[in-house]
């Protein structure tokens, strides 16, 4: 319940124990971490104004409430996603019964990664190699127009992957 924090604390001091014996980056951690955490304080204050509770514990413990359980269960995920292989994870979503097109959603997702990854530097060199900057970094609307770009081609390469797929009566 909102406004307890002794079993938050249990909770993060187990988690802080669990991330020690996996032998996770901290600092990893924490970059992502903080990252989460700008997202999740701004949700966390449009979902304190009108939870119930906010009347009798005050906007504060609510806010701070939603922020320590998310960042509980973010670094719990995170340390879980650091610690098992992806095929590891998909076999146990398989296992407690996820429904079979997402898990190969997910499986084709890391199939090609590495090839949005690849398509993404490919973007960045040809960028590079047409434009006159003296800087290494890319500016907003640089970046903007690539993942726009990326978004695109990858939806492309989807739709042909499926229609192939279709073909090979899958």
């Amino acid at each position: 319940p909102v406004g307890l924090w002794r079993p938050l604390v249990i909770e993060g001091l187990l988690l802080t124990f669990v991330v020690g014996l996996a032998r996770i980056d901290p600092a990893l951690l924490a970059r992502r971490w903080l990252g989460f955490l700008l997202l999740v304080a701004f949700l966390g204050a449009t979902v304190a104004q009108s939870h119930p509770a906010r009347a009798q514990l005050g906007w504060a413990v609510v806010w701070l409430s939603i922020l320590a359980k998310n960042s509980l269960a973010f670094v719990a995920v995170l340390t879980l996603a650091g610690t098992t292989p992806f095929p590891k994870l998909l076999d146990g979503l398989r296992r407690l019964g996820t429904p079979a097109v997402l898990v190969s959603t997910l499986h084709f997702m890391s199939r090609y990664t590495h090839v949005l990854t690849s398509e993404l530097a490919r973007m960045t060199q040809a960028r590079r190699s047409r434009t006159f900057r003296p800087s290494r970094r890319l500016d907003w609307g640089l970046l903007t127009g690539l993942i726009g770009n990326l978004l695109v081609r990858s939806f492309e390469r989807g739709e042909r992957v499926h229609a192939a797929m279709l073909a090979r009566g899958w």
